[in-house]
């Protein structure tokens, strides 16, 4: 049996097309999103509904608290003991996201031996928040392939790869330069037309903003929360954060939100494309009748006529 790591951009479509095939095959979802782990981003994550939840178990969902330090490191441990825990009580785990540092993690490992440096992690964090930005430019010159794949507000990411730089003098990409994958796993990359992609991201962003992202963003306002806080260095939020702040004006930061989920599925997309034994699928191309066909042809060759078939 292979454990299928389902992965595409922001709005492919991966939530809907899992609750289908969850009516016929026994598994459990463990995310891989690095931002909907956070309690308390619901609207601005897309999170599972809890109606969602409740067809199909979505694990390391609202999993630890804003303000904490969660990376790739733990995540690595936590969903390995998920995984474990799934497979010994005869439930099929899959896992399904859009951060690539944890398929990487997943399918690859971790690089080893590179130990972080208080003073240098404190150096940095001080230059990010006296000069925003600045060391997402320095990254573009020391670690250019890193750029490629990090969003210019992933201060935590940004820092890690820098600091790993200046203690090392080697690019961290160079290191995680690895193509040899755990056979383990099986990346199914799901993917659409770009215009089609596009114009679902409009309406994602638009149905974020009908079911409330701007109080959503206002309430964690008033609890004292801001761009300050790692966590909420997200799409979606730091957008907000700068309406509320009066910095851009509403309409603005609707188009920015959009603007930069089409940026960001760019950079998804890209580092997804690296996976050279990955199954992809084009969504625009098949109606959901065919998509399902073709997921429980590979269902079956992963798990067998039986195993994990609901009864």
């Amino acid at each position: 049996m292979r454990i299928p790591i389902i992965l595409g951009p922001t709005a492919v479509g991966k939530t809907e097309l899992l609750i289908e095939l969850s009516k016929k095959y026994n598994f459990q979802i463990i995310s891989m999103d690095s931002r909907q782990v956070y309690k308390l981003m619901n609207i601005g994550t897309a999170k599972p509904t809890k109606e969602e939840n409740k067809l199909i178990r979505h694990h390391l969902i609202d999993y630890v608290d804003p303000e904490e330090h969660y990376d790739v490191n733990k995540y690595l441990k936590d969903s390995k003991i998920i995984e474990e825990k799934l497979l010994s009580n005869d439930i099929v785990p899959v896992y399904a996201g859009g951060t690539g540092l944890y398929a990487d993690a997943i399918t690859k490992g971790l690089v080893e031996g590179i130990p972080g440096n208080d003073f240098v992690r404190k150096t940095l964090k001080n230059i990010d928040q006296n000069q925003s930005g600045y060391l997402y430019e320095i990254l573009k010159t020391v670690d250019p392939v890193a750029f490629t794949r990090i969003h210019s507000n992933d201060s935590k990411r940004i820092s890690r790869y820098l600091e790993a730089f200046m203690l090392n003098g080697i690019p961290l990409s160079k290191l995680q330069n690895n193509d040899q994958m755990d056979k383990k796993y099986q990346i199914i990359f799901l993917n659409r037309d770009r215009k089609e992609l596009h114009d679902r991201i409009s309406k994602r962003v638009d149905s974020m903003i009908n079911k409330g992202l701007f109080e959503e963003v206002l309430k964690l306002y008033k609890m004292g929360y801001n761009k300050s806080n790692g966590s909420f260095r997200t799409i979606g939020y730091s957008e907000v954060f700068d309406y509320l702040d009066g910095t851009i004006g509403k309409e603005e930061c609707i188009e920015l939100i959009k603007r930069n989920t089409r940026r960001y599925a760019r950079r998804q997309i890209i580092w997804f494309r690296r996976y050279a034994d990955s199954i992809q699928i084009n969504l625009s191309d098949t109606d959901t009748k065919n998509i399902l066909m073709i997921f429980s042809i590979i269902f079956n060759d992963f798990w067998g006529d039986n195993y994990g078939r609901k009864i």
